[in-house]
């Protein structure tokens, strides 16, 4: 086995780390805040393996959107988060994000400024984004979600 493939077991494993500990707690109300993610995967399609994005828009304490994506963009993560909007039967005051380029103009965590195209498309729908703190995640869906803080 080689050294990056046991240190990848390792970690995936827990092992030599120290255990996850929530640094907070958020509380909210049902359908008062959506957590939207992208993440990169590779997926066999036509028997090639190929790149693709998933983007995923969770209102807590209802259901999810889950959308697979060539990649990441602005235009695309409009159509997402429509779609999710367009399926709630109110859409969330807040969509909290991981600090996407897509969405960020300046700043992280509390100090984030969105690109003003994603400030007024969040007006539109009646949200604002909000970015939590790099290094911190969200764990939920719960009423109650645990702010987890990574080392």
């Amino acid at each position: 086995m080689s050294y990056p493939a046991l240190t990848a077991f390792c970690r995936k494993q827990g092992i030599g780390q120290a255990p996850i500990v929530a640094a907070g707690q958020y509380h909210f109300e049902p359908g008062e805040e959506m957590q939207h993610d992208t993440s990169p995967h590779e997926v066999q399609l036509a028997g090639k393996k190929r790149k693709v994005q998933t983007a995923s828009g969770v209102v807590l304490l209802a259901d999810a959107v889950l959308s697979v994506l060539p990649d990441v963009s602005a235009f695309r993560l409009q159509g997402v988060l429509t779609i999710r909007c367009a399926t709630s039967a109110a859409p969330a005051k807040r969509v909290m994000i991981d600090n996407t380029h897509v969405v960020v103009l300046r700043g992280t965590g509390a100090e984030m400024v969105p690109v003003p195209e994603m400030a007024a498309f969040g007006e539109r729908f009646g949200f604002r984004f909000v970015a939590h703190a790099i290094g911190n995640a969200i764990v939920g869906p719960r009423r109650t979600a645990l702010l987890v803080h990574r080392e």
